[in-house]
């Protein structure tokens, strides 16, 4: 009895082994550049997770975009890369990396008072020195309206300082692999320290997702903000116009800059598959999206492990 258990075991890992062999080589390279290949080995955790896999031969889409990356969210493979390790500057994209180190400094419900000692350039909701407001808030002026007045207060609010809640921003990039990334302040200013690349964006996504609250608010379109006193009222609107147009996009951020041109990283869901979209130095940030949604959906379909075995045993 023993050994008839053994054997299926080995059996089964041998099918799961097999299937992961079958999604490496059934895919083609999804760009000149890169072929398709895990970005974590999380897939192995998830069994029962679908891998995709190419439909017919890829032909190139056309983008505007200078670097592009696409990724499965589920199982880390990458389905399309152009220039996906170029540094480039990420604007408020940024304000992920920013969310990400929040939520580990300050606990939730956190009153933080605005500091803001310079004027703040670029996008902002108008915070007044001396107001109070929550984490949450802060964190949704930030994300949702690429707020600057509220990435710094949240940044200053450190209880060591600005400069070490960067600090400990550019540690947690350390810590996620993220090697090709510097930052130099909170919320995106360009900087020469400050750089990025299409694939370190993508990682670092996928990443903060898993938080759900910066998940629901990365693809909210608009919401009522206060502070703590409620006397201060304010709306925010997303920057993302693609979150009103396709019902398939659920955020997640935007960053403009003279330096770093159109960026905009996107969260799909499509066809029962979440999808990580960036785009990186482009003029036509949106369109480069849709383009690339619409080459995806047409170049590749999604197989679960067991087909995958059944497919292997086939050819």
């Amino acid at each position: 009895m023993r050994v008839v258990k053994l054997a299926k075991r080995q059996l089964l890992a041998g099918f799961f082994i097999v299937a992961l062999i079958v999604m490496y080589r059934s895919v083609e390279p999804a760009s000149s550049i890169q072929a398709i290949q895990p970005i974590s080995t999380e897939i192995a955790q998830v069994p029962m997770a679908q891998v995709p896999v190419k439909k017919s031969p890829l032909i190139e889409p056309v983008l505007n975009a200078t670097a592009a990356y696409v990724t499965d969210e589920v199982s880390g493979a990458v389905l399309y890369s152009k220039n996906a390790n170029t540094y480039y500057a990420p604007a408020s994209t940024t304000k992920l990396m920013m969310a990400l180190v929040a939520r580990k400094v300050f606990q939730p419900g956190s009153v933080l008072t605005v500091q803001l000692a310079d004027p703040v350039e670029g996008s902002k909701v108008g915070l007044r020195n001396g107001e109070q407001y929550s984490i949450e808030t802060l964190l949704e002026a930030a994300l949702i309206q690429s707020a600057n007045d509220a990435a710094i207060t949240i940044a200053r609010a450190d209880p060591a300082g600005e400069e070490a809640f960067v600090a400990k921003m550019n540690l947690t990039a350390k810590q996620l692999g993220l090697k090709d990334t510097h930052f130099s302040n909170p919320n995106g200013y360009d900087s020469p320290d400050h750089y990025s690349t299409a694939r370190d964006l993508s990682i670092l996504t996928r990443e903060t997702l898993k938080d759900s609250f910066v998940r629901k608010t990365v693809g909210t379109s608009q919401l009522i903000l206060a502070d703590i006193t409620d006397k201060r009222h304010f709306i925010v609107n997303t920057t993302n116009q693609l979150l009103a147009i396709d019902p398939r996009i659920h955020g997640v951020k935007t960053g403009t800059t003279e330096e770093a041109g159109e960026v905009l990283v996107t969260l799909v869901e499509t066809e029962g598959h979440s999808l990580l979209f960036v785009v990186l130095g482009s003029h036509s940030r949106y369109t480069d999206t849709q383009t690339l949604i619409d080459w995806i959906t047409t170049n590749y379909r999604w197989y679960a492990a067991e087909e995958l075995v059944q497919k292997a045993a086939l050819e």
